[in-house]
């Protein structure tokens, strides 16, 4: 579930890495990943209206207990997992419980966690602002006290991970971001036909646990 995307972070982790592989290797590597890919740019596009409109239009409500609205959030985040999961057993013939009550009970904490994303997301947000304030970490380039790396912050599942390998030894020498919502199947696939290179593959998750 939700983890924090930041621009300038994701750069670094996607940009980085040697660049050994012949440019033949780079441009099969490029086809089997294409239909995958996570592509930054595009979700920054997707995002900045949203933050620019926000910036200029929104008018936040004051929240008096911040800290509580956000714990409560995650707990609910929680219990839906603990939710999903119990019903995906009763499904399966390998649990027991009332299916009814508790889909009933899913269904309504993903209504109010929908309901409460953007103001969460708006929370952790400000916070975030402030400690890089505090640290005193502003643009270098501009004289003033803008927040650098520019902050974008959302609740989504963050991108997987493509790390390519020689198989003679552990070296990371390509690491390319993957939709999201790429399946276990997808992510064998993807691994089979990469290892056909002569490479090594595996498609990780990123993972961010808060609290």
């Amino acid at each position: 579930m939700g983890l924090i995307i930041a621009t300038g972070l994701l750069s670094v982790i996607f940009l980085s890495g040697s660049c050994t592989p012949t440019q033949g290797f780079d441009n099969r590597l490029k086809s089997i990943v294409k239909p995958y890919r996570f592509s930054i740019a595009k979700w920054e596009f997707r995002t900045i209206p949203y933050e620019v409109n926000q910036w200029i239009f929104g008018s936040p409500e004051k929240i008096d207990d911040e800290v509580s609205v956000v714990t409560e959030y995650f707990r609910s985040v929680e219990r839906i997992k603990t939710l999903k999961s119990e019903i995906e057993a009763i499904n399966a013939g390998k649990g027991q419980g009332d299916l009814a009550s508790l889909e009933a009970e899913l269904n309504e904490l993903q209504e109010q966690r929908v309901a409460l994303d953007e103001t969460v997301e708006r929370i952790l947000g400000k916070q975030i602002k402030e400690i890089l304030a505090q640290q005193g970490i502003f643009n270098p380039i501009v004289k003033s006290r803008v927040n650098f790396p520019p902050l974008i912050f959302k609740l989504e599942k963050p991108p997987r991970l493509l790390v390519v390998s020689p198989r003679e030894r552990i070296e990371s020498i390509r690491r390319i971001p993957l939709q999201p919502g790429v399946n276990l199947e997808e992510m064998e696939a993807i691994e089979a036909e990469v290892d056909k290179l002569g490479v090594s593959s595996l498609v990780a998750s990123l993972v961010t646990r808060l609290g």
